[in-house]
């Protein structure tokens, strides 16, 4: 991940365990707009960086495709 995060955060677990489970879920219903829109930005930019139209991804598979068809006109 671009970020190291806690075990435990105000919407998220590392524990499989029903009681923290509530505590989040309890979290979220009660959490006001501009607590949630200051934590969840604060959180998120340092784990999801947005990439306009997959092009990242795009170039991958593109990458790999053109790998894979050199490997085959080889055999």
């Amino acid at each position: 991940w671009p970020a190291k995060l806690q075990d435990d955060g105000p919407f998220w677990t590392h524990q499989l365990n029903e009681v923290r489970l509530r505590e989040i879920m309890d979290y979220l219903c009660k959490v006001d707009d501009s607590e949630w829109d200051k934590i969840r930005t604060q959180t998120i930019k340092d784990v999801i960086v947005f990439d306009p139209d997959n092009s990242k991804f795009k170039d991958s598979v593109d990458q790999i495709r053109q790998s894979w068809r050199l490997h085959q006109s080889n055999n």
